[in-house]
């Protein structure tokens, strides 16, 4: 990252490219093109990646700059590369066969076969891990899994305002169990879209979580799980972890209003914010979950600061970091600490903000 992109400080693109008039159309000096492939939080910064190139788009350096994104009908699988028959679909069928695109990786509850897992390879790497059951909130409280390691970076991907652990399980069937014994209760699934949200999100959480004991039976072996059991509301609250965003001063009930780019369309406007997946504009919303696969055209004002990363690494990221190593798993750690202790936790803005 530049100096000049530093200097963004609060990522709210006040001051840039103020020696220009208004009046004057924005001169797109940069670009980059590729199909779009995975849109990463990986340590609190909004990256996206491209399934052609080994390059990685750092979108701090878009905030506050002028865009234009021309969304080509191309379409190739977002996980091989390969040109889809069916372009409503984001990876291949072949892909679809093999986790982490498979129904026992989406609902573990009820269709992991875990001692029969036909992926012993997978399973060994990916699921026979610790993982945590949580409530986050975006529009609505949603219920969610994750592995241990990498949840403050899931839940940055997911677009959640504030989040809490809730129980933490062996592996992802333990966890997959809980999911499904909550989803009675709350949502498991939840838009991409932009949001607008909730007023009180720290409270609806402590809410939330007073109901969480009665989906598991004090008899089954999962209920040694839950991670909140007989805490007081005040330290529950100081156990909410607030996710980094780049979506400071902004009007989120108008950006909910803005239209999403569809695939044939060009867009054009300044970037006010990123959240989640979805890149907003005062004119459009680019959402690149929707979009994977896309061939796309990104120009901007902004010199784009791209990493150019070893193929090894770009793959890692791409499949969303569950091979993030030891210093991603010790700074989730030591953040989970400080949340649980009630300290404070550094948003991937630069500043300190308190655990609620």
């Amino acid at each position: 990252m530049t100096e000049r992109q530093r200097a963004l400080g609060d990522f709210g693109g006040e001051g840039r490219n103020r020696s220009k008039s208004s009046s004057d159309p924005p001169e797109y000096n940069y670009s980059i093109e590729g199909h779009i492939g995975y849109f990463s939080w990986y340590r609190g910064t909004p990256s996206l990646s491209f399934i052609d190139s080994d390059a990685t788009l750092n979108c701090d350096s878009l905030v506050g700059e002028s865009l234009r994104v021309t969304l080509h009908e191309e379409r190739v699988c977002g996980n091989c590369g390969e040109k889809l028959s069916k372009p409503k679909y984001s990876v291949c069928y072949d892909c679809k066969q093999r986790p982490p695109f498979t129904q026992c990786i989406k609902t573990p509850g009820t269709d992991c076969k875990n001692a029969d897992c036909p992926f012993p390879d997978y399973k060994r790497d990916a699921c026979a891990h610790t993982y945590v059951v949580y409530l986050v909130t975006k529009a609505d409280v949603k219920v969610g899994i994750s592995r241990s390691d990498r949840r403050l970076q899931r839940w940055a991907e997911q677009g959640a305002s504030h989040a809490i652990v809730v129980a933490e399980t062996p592996n992802r069937k333990s966890a997959g169990l809980i999911e499904e014994a909550f989803s009675d209760r709350f949502e498991t699934q939840s838009s991409s879209s932009w949001y607008e949200p909730r007023t009180s999100p720290v409270e609806d959480l402590v809410e939330a979580t007073r109901t969480v004991p009665e989906y598991i039976p004090d008899d089954s072996r999962l209920h040694a799980c839950l991670t909140l059991n007989d805490l007081d509301e005040d330290v529950v609250a100081d156990r909410v972890v607030s996710i980094p965003h780049r979506a400071t001063g902004i009007d989120h009930a108008r950006g909910v209003n803005r239209p999403e780019l569809e695939v044939g369309d060009n867009g054009e406007g300044t970037i006010l914010g990123v959240r989640g997946s979805v890149i907003l504009t005062d004119s459009f919303a680019l959402n690149l979950k929707k979009r994977q696969g896309y061939r796309t055209t990104i120009e901007t004002t902004a010199e784009l600061a791209v990493e150019v990363e070893d193929k090894l690494c770009c793959l890692l990221r791409f499949v969303g970091g569950l091979w993030d190593g030891v210093a991603q798993k010790l700074q989730s750690e030591r953040q989970l600490k400080d949340s649980n202790d009630g300290t404070h936790y550094s948003g991937g803005d630069g500043r300190s903000e308190r655990s609620g």
